[in-house]
Parts: C-alpha cells; sequence; structure tokens
C-alpha cells in the first residue's frame, strides 16, 4: 500500500513564523500610543479588529446607490384627483366668470360620483338684489334639466359663501332613483347668479369649489 506522505514540519514551521512576523508587523503599523501598554496577544487582535473592519468599510463603500424617492416640497398637491386606498376622490376650483350668468361650472368625472362639497364665494359684490344658486345639470347651462343644490336671495349681493346641501336617503332606505348629489358620468355642476338688471356680464369676484367621489 503506497504510504501518503505527511507535510513536512519544517514547512509547518516556516508557515507559522511568517503569519507571525507578517501580524508584528501590522502591530508596529497599527499601534498608537493607547495600545502600547497592551499585551502582544491584545494588540494583535486589535490590528485584526482594524483589518476586519476596514475590509467591511470597504465592502459597504463598493455597494450600489440605494434609489431616493422625492417627498411632497410643501402642503399644497396640485393634482385634479388622489386616490387612497382605491378610493378616487376629484378636487375642482375656478375663478369667477365675469361674461356669463353662469359663475363656475365643473364637469362631473367620467364614472358615477358623488359630490362631496361644493361652494361659491363672493367677495367683492353688487348692492343689486339677486339669486345665487348651485344645481346639478345635463348641460352647461343652467336649464330645465337643473336640479337645485341650494339658492339664496339677497336684497344686495356684496359678499357671501354658499354650499350646496342635499339630503341624503334616510340610512338603508332604497332609492329607484338617484339622490340628488350623486352625478352620472360627464354631467355638470353649475352656479349661477341672477338679478333684476339686464344684460349677462356681472362685477362678481370671488371662487367656486367642488369635491366629487368616485362611487
Amino acid at each position: 500500500m503506497k504510504k501518503t506522505k505527511k507535510p513536512d514540519n519544517r514547512m509547518k514551521i516556516g508557515i507559522g513564523v511568517t503569519i507571525a512576523a507578517l501580524l508584528f508587523m501590522a502591530v508596529g503599523m497599527f499601534a498608537t500610543p493607547a495600545s502600547a501598554e497592551l499585551s502582544i496577544w491584545d494588540r494583535i487582535a486589535q490590528v485584526a479588529g482594524q483589518i476586519l473592519g476596514n475590509r467591511l468599510s470597504d465592502r459597504v463603500d463598493s455597494m450600489p446607490d440605494a434609489t431616493i424617492f422625492g417627498a411632497v416640497s410643501g402642503p399644497s398637491v396640485d393634482f385634479p384627483s388622489w386616490t387612497v386606498n382605491g378610493v378616487e376622490t376629484f378636487y375642482y376650483t375656478a375663478g369667477l366668470n365675469k361674461a356669463s350668468t353662469t359663475l363656475c361650472s365643473f364637469k362631473s368625472p367620467t364614472a358615477t360620483s358623488t359630490l362631496d362639497f361644493a361652494s361659491i364665494k363672493i367677495t367683492t359684490g353688487t348692492t343689486t338684489s339677486g339669486v345665487i344658486e348651485i344645481g346639478k345639470s345635463n348641460t352647461v347651462a343652467y336649464d330645465a334639466t337643473t336640479t337645485s343644490l341650494g339658492k339664496t336671495v339677497a336684497g344686495a349681493i356684496t359678499q357671501l359663501t354658499l354650499l350646496a346641501s342635499t339630503t341624503p336617503e334616510a340610512l338603508g332606505g332604497v332609492s329607484a332613483t338617484d339622490s340628488a348629489n350623486v352625478f352620472a358620468p360627464n354631467t355638470w355642476l353649475v352656479f349661477k347668479y341672477g338679478v333684476a338688471e339686464t344684460g349677462t356680464t356681472n362685477v362678481f369676484v370671488g371662487s367656486c369649489k367642488a369635491i366629487f367621489i368616485e362611487n
């Protein structure tokens, strides 16, 4: 039977001496005044830890940069709609139209939706008496198809805020038709005024706002 040749003890000793010499050299290179009083074995352990730490640091430095996503820069978000957990909400705002008796008009979303909020605010008005009304219409004009959602009659329309108001169905009730605040796709929310004077222009300054939630 062929005998396996055992490693030469002298080779083992030579390798051990080389490793020891390298460690002693490293101790001399990395030693600090604070470590001068440590034992040789403590200093070797300290150097080994520094070498291992440098290797780990090199690996971290070589990792690719992570993708950083942007954040909203302030409290204002300029998107016409916002979806949270599958619920999409639409936001509308506009200044008043001075060239028509329809002060504002908003087209409802392309899917059936519910009007959650609507308002008109007039900051500069007229001393002439008249009516301000909010309604739901099949067309952009305030016509015979309009369902009123709220109106005010004033001796003078100087400054005011009018909110749309509807009466929701009773809890658990069933209705054959949509309630007033449910809008079919692509119908109109209109804000209109009427005064005793003739003409279709006005002097109003203000804004209209509305919020729809898609059903």
